[in-house]
């Protein structure tokens, strides 16, 4: 399948395109001289054939065409007796610069096509490759987020199974999922929440460690920390409530969920 843009398969300047074409001809021409001697008044074009396909081939249409009318003039002039001249041509010579003519024409367009057609099937290829790499990235990310979702859910699931009492201190858009979990294994005296101003509860000595872990901690996972953590709040159902919290489970998000496990008063 040919692109649209298959024609721009060579990036070369045009500088550079049609002076290849007329060093490899000149080249040809050369090589011909050196060899007139043997094979004369024989082959006047088939090196310069050689040479337009080989620029056709490396630098396009213009400058293969540039090359055959270069060789179908040289040839004519320097190797087609009388040499040296421009004379008018037999019917023999006339039939073999239209058999060169006609061949190098043909030859020139199937090296086009031949040549666009690589070039499309590299582009498609590079965009297939690229498709490629993004739908592999995407999957794996995809992959990546499930895994920490999963673990993050094992440690909340851990967390409401093991522990006796807990706070959650929350964000609003924390998942309905989660809290209905909760409220299935605590009663409501246990599951105290708190959205709003959650870093009154703990003592200024003790915040900043809080605030630590909680920037330390990856995202969508729980870090521990084995500290002791003082705190002091009111609920309806305990109008001054204080303890030490044995462990709290900080995540990077603005939920943490602190474990009251062992909790004893404050002296």
């Amino acid at each position: 399948m040919l692109l649209k843009n298959a024609k721009d398969w060579n990036n070369s300047s045009l500088l550079m395109r049609y002076s290849g074409a007329l060093i490899v001809t000149a080249l040809a021409l050369a090589v011909r001289f050196v060899l007139h001697p043997y094979i004369e008044p024989y082959l006047p074009f088939q090196l310069f054939f050689l040479s337009t396909f080989i620029v056709s081939l490396m630098w396009g249409m213009g400058p293969g065409i540039l090359s055959l009318l270069l060789g179908l003039l040289s040839g004519f002039y320097f190797f087609t007796r009388p040499y040296d001249s421009f004379a008018t041509p037999s019917a023999s010579d006339i039939w073999v610069m239209l058999t060169y003519g006609s061949t190098s024409i043909v030859m020139q367009g199937l090296t086009e096509y031949t040549r666009r057609l690589m070039y499309s099937s590299e582009l498609l290829l590079k965009v297939a490759d690229s498709n490629y790499r993004i739908s592999l990235f995407s999957e794996n990310e995809k992959i990546d987020i499930s895994r920490k979702l999963r673990a993050n859910q094992k440690s909340v699931d851990d967390l409401i199974t093991n522990l006796d009492t807990c706070i959650f201190l929350l964000s609003a858009n924390l998942s309905t999922q989660f809290m209905a979990q909760a409220h299935l294994h605590f009663d409501k005296s246990e599951l105290i929440s708190f959205c709003d101003n959650w870093t009154a509860i703990f003592l200024a000595d003790d915040l900043d460690q809080i605030k630590k872990a909680q920037n330390s901690a990856q995202a969508l996972s729980f870090l521990p920390c084995p500290f002791e953590f003082r705190y002091a709040f009111e609920t309806a159902q305990s109008p001054m409530r204080q303890g030490v919290f044995k462990q709290i489970n900080v995540s990077s998000s603005p939920l943490l969920i602190c474990s009251a496990k062992n909790e004893r008063s404050v002296i």
